[in-house]
């Protein structure tokens, strides 16, 4: 029964072209298109699914700061959201579906901060922007990739240090799953 599959797709049309990976098979304004279609549909059919990722991750590996990583990752949700609204949705039907992907860096105090702000974040837009009044569209669900910038290949045991504190400050930030990159 498709009602029952669970899952998330990382379709983020709008991070590739941020991140200077503009997809060649489709273009921009097709795949953001293609995004609204898939939240609509997955939220009218697939009540377990989560239809959109937008991805902070790829974003800070290109160099941006944990503010920028955290606002422009917003910046991204915001406009999938919006597109899902113009197509007569509610938003605590299209808040509760929205997932995040965040890097986890070396400073453990900065990257704990980043994600317990981003959680304060995230409540306070879509309560006063949206006017959500389901307290789960207020939760930001979100997945750490341990960051791949932050390990050197001819130091593996030195990586071994540094993924352990990039994912302990992913788990005292409050992810709800984590992938650790090793080099």
């Amino acid at each position: 029964d498709i009602a029952e599959l669970r899952g998330t797709i990382i379709m983020d049309t709008l991070h590739t072209v941020a991140c200077g990976m503009v997809p060649t098979t489709m273009p921009v304004d097709m795949g953001f298109k293609l995004a609204g279609d898939t939240i609509e549909y997955c939220v009218k059919h697939m009540p377990r699914w989560f239809p959109i990722c937008p991805e902070g991750y790829d974003l800070r590996e290109h160099g941006i700061s944990a503010a920028q990583e955290i606002g422009f990752t917003f910046a991204l949700a915001i406009a999938y959201i919006d597109e899902a609204l113009k197509r007569k949705l509610d938003i605590d039907q299209i808040a509760p579906k929205v997932s995040f992907t965040f890097g986890a860096h070396i400073d453990v105090f900065e990257e704990v901060a980043k994600f317990r702000a981003a959680r304060r974040i995230w409540a306070n837009m879509i309560k006063e922007r949206y006017n959500a009044k389901d307290p789960r569209s207020l939760k930001l669900k979100f997945h750490c990739n341990t960051a791949g910038s932050g390990t050197f290949r001819p130091q593996a045991l030195n990586n071994l240090m540094r993924v352990t504190l990039m994912a302990l400050s992913a788990v005292l930030g409050g992810c709800q799953s984590l992938q650790c990159v090793r080099f």
